[in-house]
């Protein structure tokens, strides 16, 4: 039975939910400034008031990032981000008697509200380590790669990018990806899938959902809608699945719409046209708002290799007016030392390689990967704010990564295939060392993420370590605030297997073992 049970194939993708889980929650601190403050204000309005204006709870704007329209304050963020982080936030409030404060209270950032911060942020670590589990199956099911392979890739991917920083906070970019790769997913070989009549609405649903959690993303909508055209094409009930497609996609568009009628007045609009603070003004216009020189910020933003980011980068109108410069921080931009994706996670050297090795016998796949990334990376190279405010790094990139490091796969299948020993040696020494250089930096950027409710551009820096480093006095002491700073949270990881993963667990059971369920079911009827 036990083997039976280690053998299925869902064991490996539940060991990663719980494993990456695990971690993401571990690591978040609750909120940290008005970029997830927004999102999190318009989930508390939600919730506490059942309303889309966050009139009470504008303090957690940090009275910077917020919309203001008909005598009501509102997020200047989409919808969807909020209201994924509604059932978390409601649970949560359940869960408080038994939660505790990240650093168990013990950071001048932690406030009366920091418990139900961190269980609403789980919203963001179950959806991080739901894509970490979409890409393994990819790997598996649809590049038909071994599970070794998959899990090395997996891990690569799970911690040594941005993803790891990101799915433990309340930013947008984890939802993206989870229903970006939830599309890849299932746009391959659905073609030769005849049976399954939801599977065209699910499609839909997913590209349409990718729009609702961000609406820069717009730019994969032709690509990956074309792909999804091109796979129908050889049905007789062509015109059914393509209609039942685009109803998958306007269901989530819709609800955005009838958000952005009742509060902002019209059908179709963006919340940063309504933009209270005036140094963000410039996001009214279309053009300012994506100024910045293309070639200078794609250098940058792809291989800046840890330097600050050189002034005529930044978008001319922001650069020459003082005042916009400060208060935009492009000035800290030119200071603040800036990684490009590929300094980020060394090891996509390695899958860009794996990119062109896939280009020779899936070539439409290839180009499905390449084009998909290359629209995001172009776009958010022309944003005016590309750089980040506050954090100072690549997020806003960071849903192409993905797309790109799937070619680790073929890398590793590449060079296992190798029949010179000595050269395989080299090379596999040199994968296994930019992969732990990728690790690593995905565990500095989650370790000096910034410090929560504003107290600090840096939870954690090295300086902080007790000197000498490695001395019998201070090696355990400087070893705790390590894990300590990587892991605020470790005091609420019981909340996860007491509650958490035996709810999944269920849910689980439900959406994907009905027949399991069903004859279990029948067998307690009998008896």
């Amino acid at each position: 039975m036990i083997k039976r049970f280690l053998k299925h194939t869902h064991f490996i993708p539940w060991m990663l939910f719980v494993f990456f889980t695990t971690i993401y929650f571990a690591s978040t601190v609750g909120i940290m400034n008005s970029s997830d403050g927004t999102q999190y204000a318009l989930t508390k309005a939600l919730v506490e008031e059942k309303t889309i204006f966050i009139d009470k709870f504008l303090q957690w704007t940090y009275f910077t990032d917020y919309a203001n329209y008909n005598h009501h304050f509102l997020s200047d963020r989409q919808l969807g981000q909020s209201i994924f982080g509604i059932p978390f936030y409601f649970i949560g409030k359940i869960l408080l008697p038994l939660t505790n404060d990240p650093y168990n209270g013990l950071h001048p950032g932690i406030n009366p509200d920091s418990k139900i911060q961190v269980l609403t942020i789980l919203s963001s670590a179950v959806i991080g380590s739901g894509s970490v589990v979409i890409y393994y199956l990819f790997i598996v099911l649809k590049l038909k790669a071994s599970k070794y392979i998959a899990l090395l890739s997996s891990l690569i991917f799970g911690l040594g990018t941005l993803h790891w920083k990101y799915s433990s906070v309340y930013y947008r970019q984890p939802l993206s990806i989870f229903f970006l790769l939830g599309t890849l997913y299932l746009l391959i070989n659905n073609h030769k899938n005849s049976i399954n009549r939801y599977l065209s609405f699910l499609t839909g649903l997913f590209i349409g959902l990718v729009i609702f959690i961000d609406s820069s993303l717009i730019v994969t909508l032709p690509i990956l809608f074309l792909y999804y055209l091109n796979t129908q094409m050889r049905f007789t009930n062509f015109r059914q699945r393509i209609i039942q497609g685009l109803i998958g996609i306007m269901l989530p568009v819709s609800i955005n719409s009838i958000y952005t009628y009742f509060a902002f007045g019209q059908l179709f609009t963006n919340p940063y046209f309504f933009e209270v603070n005036t140094k963000f003004h410039f996001m009214k216009n279309l053009y300012t708002a994506f100024q910045t020189p293309l070639l200078p910020s794609l250098l940058v933003n792809l291989f800046s290799n840890n330097y600050p980011i050189p002034p005529s980068t930044i978008a001319p109108f922001i650069w020459e007016n003082e005042n916009l410069r400060n208060a935009l921080s492009a000035y800290w931009a030119t200071v603040h030392p800036y990684r490009g994706i590929f300094s980020q996670t060394p090891a996509l050297f390695l899958a860009f390689i794996g990119l062109i090795i896939i280009s020779i016998k899936r070539l439409k796949l290839f180009i499905l990967l390449i084009t998909t990334s290359l629209s995001i990376i172009i776009i958010q190279s022309k944003y005016s704010m590309f750089y980040s405010a506050n954090n100072y790094d690549t997020r806003f990139f960071l849903p192409a990564v993905p797309f790109l490091i799937l070619g680790l796969t073929s890398w590793w299948n590449f060079i296992l295939l190798m029949k010179n020993k000595n050269i395989k040696t080299a090379i596999i020494l040199l994968t296994i060392f930019l992969s732990l250089m990728s690790i690593y930096n995905g565990w500095y950027s989650n370790l000096t993420n910034y410090a929560p409710n504003v107290t600090g551009e840096h939870r954690f820096s090295f300086e902080q370590l007790r000197q000498p480093v490695f001395s019998s006095e201070n090696i355990k002491e400087n070893l705790w605030l390590l894990f300590l700073n990587t892991f605020p949270n470790i005091y609420n990881i019981h909340l996860l297997f007491i509650f958490y993963f035996p709810l999944f667990f269920v849910i689980y059971l439900f959406i994907f073992q009905r027949k399991f369920m069903i004859r279990v079911w029948k067998k307690l009827k009998t008896k």
